[in-house]
């Protein structure tokens, strides 16, 4: 094969890809009512409103994170706390809306009710694509060790054992203003 058509076959299949969505570019949407958010307009937002905490690859390495507790968000791990979605599976496009939306009350994570709907929701459409290799969804990892389960009788058993140590003399009982040792019978 020469050097031009190995070129020809190339910018084919670069074209054949970029045709197909495979491409660069951002092809991720999201749909949250009836809007439908694009990463492209939210890529600008992300960079001006986001990038100082979560960083710009969304793994929460922005520049003010160091000074930030609980550390923010990373998006690059795929794993989100406040979803209506099954565990192991990403949050659904309302749930990332509304977390934009509202915020997080005990973080440094504000609420984004001054960005219009479309731009919450374009926002939305960019942050999904920090989910690794454009996947929606997430395998759990899950422990090879079955779960450690208590029988009642343990559980019994340990509520026993500190019934007795209480009920041994060693404890203090309240008489009148002071504490005084328990009469052992």
């Amino acid at each position: 094969m020469t050097l031009k058509n190995m070129l020809v076959a190339f910018a084919l299949g670069s074209m054949a890809l970029l045709s197909a969505g495979a491409g660069p570019g951002f092809a991720q949407e999201s749909h949250i009512g009836n809007l439908t958010g694009h990463a492209e307009s939210g890529k600008q937002l992300y960079r001006r409103y986001c990038v100082g905490c979560h960083g710009p690859d969304g793994d929460s390495n922005g520049e003010n994170a160091q000074w930030i507790d609980p550390k923010p968000r990373d998006f690059t791990l795929a794993t989100f706390k406040c979803r209506s979605t099954p565990t192991g599976t990403l949050p659904t496009d309302q749930d990332l809306y509304n977390a934009v939306e509202r915020g997080f009350v005990t973080t440094n994570m504000p609420s984004w009710r001054p960005l219009t709907p479309q731009q919450r929701a374009d926002l939305v459409a960019f942050i999904k694509t920090f989910s690794p290799d454009g996947k929606r969804t997430r395998q759990v990892r899950r422990s090879p060790f079955p779960p450690k389960r208590q029988s009642p009788s343990t559980a019994f058993s340990m509520a026993e054992y500190f019934s007795r140590r209480w009920n041994a003399g060693n404890a203090m009982v309240p008489q009148g203003m002071a504490m005084v040792p328990r009469q052992r019978r």
